[in-house]
């Protein structure tokens, strides 16, 4: 097979969607619990239930009783729902549209945008936007992209029932597009019909909530279905399963949006040899959750979590013995850039990540170490940023904390 693959497995009581390179080496983890299904991406009519100008921010109810708080920022005005009392100001009991970006953490109630947006293969659809955005490592077509996106947006406009509120005075249509870099590798006419399913989703959600409707308007694709879409073409080829609601929920999902590639899903059903033992599932999350990481130099990562943050300590290990020179050093550190960005993707770590790499004398050895380190967190689709490096040779970085890590998943 020229690519990678999906891999969608039971663990205990948790369903996890594991993204394989072609080797068959474990890329990106990602983890759901049968009894705590995620709220990401979920899209609700939510109800302001109370609005604190102190911390700027609203209280919003979003499901039988279930409250989410969203951050009031002045740049993402909410669609109303509900008669505006008050044009451009939240007040108590408006009904709001409102998108779940993380879910409940520990006291933290799940974190809500007022900017919806809703994935597919190669576009999303962001509301307010009203224009279009391309990825920049796609070229060869992104004037004539731009254009046939742009004249579908402004016919879109232009529709004088596009352009309607209703009698409550609940919010217009707009919206734009973001043209997703895995667009590069298809035709224009894919994209457009990609955009085409997002504007149907996206005009049942506003019809749903206009007509009164409260709580959920739109339930957000199991996390395994966002692995497949999220994934590149070349990554993911094949997605296979062992699990019976796996594949049915895959299956039909496709049937409904992207029916071409219903080919790409596999049930495994040899009864000959278990699913977990051809795929050496169990190596592969207990590789995932070790706390020691060997590296080929001879040295390892020490990979520990703590209340605030998470820290990763290189160490030299038996790679060298007496005498050592800063070349050394500058090669085991390079090779724990490379293992450190592979396990956060791996794990799903996020939040603050403190990494104590090997101190280095040369300012040059420690500028190559910075460089190889971004250039490795480059293929991270959650974009880590590495922010600095102390004098110690500790460096900073942050990624966005949509979804619980990996560890606190299956183990808490």
């Amino acid at each position: 097979m020229a690519g990678g693959k999906l891999i969608v497995t039971k663990y205990n009581d948790v369903t996890l969607s594991i993204m394989m390179n072609r080797a068959g080496k474990a890329l990106r983890i990602n983890a759901q619990k049968d009894s705590e299904k995620s709220l990401i991406g979920n899209i609700y009519a939510g109800n302001v239930c109370n609005v604190v100008d102190g911390i700027n921010g609203a209280f919003v109810e979003i499901e039988g009783g279930k409250m989410g708080f969203l951050r009031l920022d002045g740049k993402k005005n909410p669609i109303f729902l509900n008669e505006m009392r008050n044009p451009g100001k939240l007040r108590q009991g408006d009904i709001i549209l409102v998108q779940a970006e993380t879910d409940p953490q520990k006291m933290k109630e799940a974190g809500l945008s007022a900017e919806i947006s809703i994935p597919g293969k190669y576009a999303v659809l962001v509301s307010g936007l009203n224009d279009v955005k391309i990825s920049a490592k796609i070229q060869d077509k992104k004037e004539e992209l731009a254009r046939v996106i742009k004249e579908k947006l402004e016919k879109d406009q232009n529709d004088p029932d596009a352009k309607e509120t209703d009698s409550k005075g609940a919010g217009t249509r707009g919206f734009g597009f973001i043209i997703r870099t895995r667009a590069a590798k298809v035709g224009v006419e894919k994209i457009t019909a990609d955009a085409d399913v997002l504007k149907s989703i996206w005009e049942d959600i506003l019809a749903q909530g206009r007509a009164g409707k409260k709580g959920l308007l739109f339930e957000a694709p199991d996390v395994f279905i966002k692995d497949m879409l999220e994934a590149d073409e070349s990554e993911c080829t094949e997605v296979v399963t062992d699990d019976g609601d796996a594949f049915v929920k895959i299956k039909k999902y496709l049937e409904k949006y992207y029916p071409e590639d219903l080919k790409k899903i596999r049930m495994y059903n040899d009864t000959r040899a278990p699913f977990r033992s051809v795929i050496a599932l169990e190596k592969i999350v207990s590789d995932a959750m070790s706390k020691k990481i060997n590296l080929r130099s001879g040295g390892f990562l020490i990979i520990e979590p703590t209340e605030a943050m998470m820290v990763i300590d290189v160490n030299s290990g038996k790679s060298i013995s007496g005498k050592h020179s800063g070349t050394d050093f500058l090669k085991i550190n390079l090779e724990a850039a490379r293992e450190v960005a592979r396990q956060i993707q791996l794990r799903n770590l996020s939040g603050m990540i403190l990494v104590d790499f090997i101190s280095m004398k040369e300012k040059t050895d420690n500028d190559m170490l910075m460089a190889n380190l971004k250039e490795y967190l480059k293929d991270d689709p959650m974009k880590a940023k590495v922010v600095d490096m102390t004098a110690l040779g500790i460096v900073e970085i942050t990624r966005k904390k949509v979804r619980r890590p990996l560890y606190e998943i299956m183990y808490i």
